[in-house]
């Protein structure tokens, strides 16, 4: 009878481990990842994240699968996204995400585009022609006068593309003169246009404006 019972302990003790087990693995029973420790911020002067807090996502893969209300922190330095489980550890994803949504942050789209670069893009105009930002966050060493301390500070610089339909980007800036360069195929129409409605092109409202007429073409 005493075997009896240490079998079926052992047997429980099994079951309670695998299942905690499975829980580290994923936010979902479905979403797999490896636990990793995230940075603090106590070792950067700024914030490396897209959000200061977890924040609620939609998660699609390459492969389709699609994921609701999943934790997630984007590092925009070692452009890392990064989930948590149901028992806070923080997890990369092993499956290759292609697109989040942000759930808390009005429904904001990030996605991958091009092959070869993997960073995540903000959707600003989601046409047959797209519109995207990245904020480029990277680490800047920084040592005071007479100090013998060397500081990590977080610096960033605000980058705009413009992505055809084949996914090819290119980078513009927010004027008239870049914005019409990359859809020079299209460019008396978009000079007529330009001329006649005005849109400010040194704002995002405006080339999404711009953008929106293009595709119409």
């Amino acid at each position: 009878m005493k075997k009896k019972i240490l079998i079926a302990v052992a047997v429980l003790v099994s079951a309670v481990l695998g299942a905690k087990a499975q829980t580290n693995i994923g936010y979902l029973k479905d979403v797999s990842g490896n636990t990793v420790e995230l940075r603090t911020k106590t070792e950067l002067v700024g914030d490396p994240y897209l959000t200061k807090d977890w924040s609620r996502a939609i998660i699609t893969t390459t492969d389709g699968k699609k994921y609701q209300d999943v934790p997630i922190k984007y590092d925009q330095i070692e452009n890392v996204l990064y989930f948590k489980d149901t028992e806070g550890n923080a997890n990369k994803f092993v499956d290759a995400v292609k697109e989040f949504v942000l759930v808390d942050e009005g429904n904001a789209i990030y996605r991958v585009f091009a092959a070869g670069n993997k960073f995540f893009y903000h959707i600003l105009y989601d046409g047959k022609t797209k519109f995207v930002h990245r904020d480029a966050k990277y680490l800047k060493e920084n040592r005071e006068y007479n100090s013998a301390i060397t500081t990590q500070k977080v610096a960033s610089a605000n980058k705009y593309y413009i992505v055809r339909p084949d996914h090819s980007m290119e980078e513009v800036k927010l004027n008239k003169k870049s914005i019409l360069a990359v859809l020079a195929n299209k460019e008396a129409e978009l000079t007529k246009y330009v001329n006649e409605t005005k849109p400010d092109l040194s704002t995002v409202e405006g080339v999404k404006q711009l953008l929106a007429f293009y595709d119409q073409l």
